[in-house]
């Protein structure tokens, strides 16, 4: 999400530079308005998304439970569970398992009370 944000962004402000030059072109000059210093901060607001999005949620980890297939991948995963939990031990984390596909809104519903409820 935060890349089709910042995408977006982009866009803007590539449209916003041909009005700064066109405003300076046909003014001599150009002063910074609230679409700029907007464009600024939503750029610095997605930044600040991507850093806290960037390690908080361990995504797809295999549950435990009784099947040698998924005790294989479960420990091929512990390495990286394991890195996971020593690297952001003071930022609240959350392991989300593999439950298939969600399908529909109430699955999707599921998901969200689990990673913001708790």
């Amino acid at each position: 999400m935060p890349e089709l944000l910042h995408k977006w962004l982009e866009a803007i402000d590539t449209l916003l530079a041909k009005h700064r030059y066109m405003k300076k072109t046909l003014k001599g000059s150009y002063k910074k308005d609230e679409i700029d210093q907007f464009v600024l901060n939503m750029s610095k607001d997605i930044k600040e998304a991507e850093r806290l999005f960037s390690g908080i949620l361990l995504n797809l980890a295999t549950p435990e439970i009784d099947c040698d297939f998924c005790s294989a991948l479960r420990q091929r995963e512990s390495d990286i569970r394991e890195k996971f939990i020593n690297c952001f031990n003071d930022i609240h984390q959350c392991l989300v398992y593999d439950h298939g596909e969600l399908g529909n809104i109430e699955r999707l519903e599921q998901l969200g009370n689990y990673l913001f409820v708790g």
